[in-house]
C-alpha cells in the first residue's frame, strides 16, 4: 500500500464494475451498437441459409426411406388398387376444401366481416379513462408521455404538457370503463 502506484484495490474493483457495459448500455456507441446488430443479423441469415438445405436434404431422405420401405418391402407396388384408394382419399380432401372456401364466398359474398370499431376521438377516450377531453388532446400532442401504475385501477399519466393526470385502467374489470357516475 504505501509503494507509489499501487493505489486503493477496492476503488479499481469498484470502478470496473461500475464501467460495465451490462451496468450501464450508454457506455456503448452507436457505431459499436449498430456493428452488432448488423453482425447479429448477418449471422441469423447464414445460419438459417445454412441450415435450410441440410432440412431439406434430410426430409427428401426420410421421404425415399418411406417410399422404399412401403412400395418395396412392403410390396405395395404390386397392389395398384392402393394407389386408387390413395388417389381418392386426396381428391375427396381437395373437393371438401374447395367446396367449403366456395360455400363461404357465395355466404359471405359483398360482406364485410372485418367490421371497424369507429373512431377514437378525444371525447370517448376520455369519457373511456375518466379525464377531461383537453387533456388527451395534450396527451396526443406530446412527444414523450410516461405512465405508472400505483394500483388500484388507477395510472397516472405524465408528459411535458400534462402533469400527474390520474386515470382509469381497469381492464378486468369493464363495467367501471362504462359507469357514468365514477370520477377520478
Amino acid at each position: 500500500m504505501g509503494k507509489p502506484g499501487q493505489g486503493n484495490i477496492m476503488n479499481k474493483q469498484e470502478k470496473t464494475v461500475d464501467n460495465l457495459i451490462i451496468e450501464s448500455p450508454t457506455l456503448v456507441s452507436k457505431t459499436r451498437r449498430f456493428t452488432e446488430w448488423t453482425l447479429h443479423i448477418m449471422g441469423w441469415i447464414l445460419w438459417i441459409l445454412l441450415i435450410r438445405p441440410l432440412i431439406i436434404v434430410t426430409l427428401w431422405y426420410a421421404a425415399l426411406y418411406f417410399f422404399n420401405y412401403h412400395m418395396f418391402k412392403l410390396e405395395g407396388i404390386d397392389n395398384p388398387e392402393y394407389f386408387g384408394i390413395g388417389a381418392a382419399v386426396l381428391a375427396t380432401i381437395y373437393l371438401g376444401m374447395f367446396g367449403w372456401s366456395r360455400y363461404n364466398a357465395w355466404r359471405f359474398r359483398g360482406k364485410d366481416k372485418r367490421k371497424s370499431s369507429g373512431v377514437a376521438t378525444p371525447e370517448k377516450m376520455a369519457e373511456y379513462y375518466k379525464v377531461k377531453p383537453e387533456n388527451i388532446t395534450c396527451l396526443q400532442d406530446s412527444k414523450n408521455v410516461d405512465v405508472y401504475f400505483p394500483g388500484n385501477d388507477i395510472i397516472e399519466i405524465d408528459s411535458e404538457k400534462v402533469s400527474k393526470l390520474k386515470a382509469l385502467y381497469a381492464p378486468q374489470n369493464q363495467e367501471k370503463h362504462h359507469d357514468r357516475n365514477i370520477v377520478i
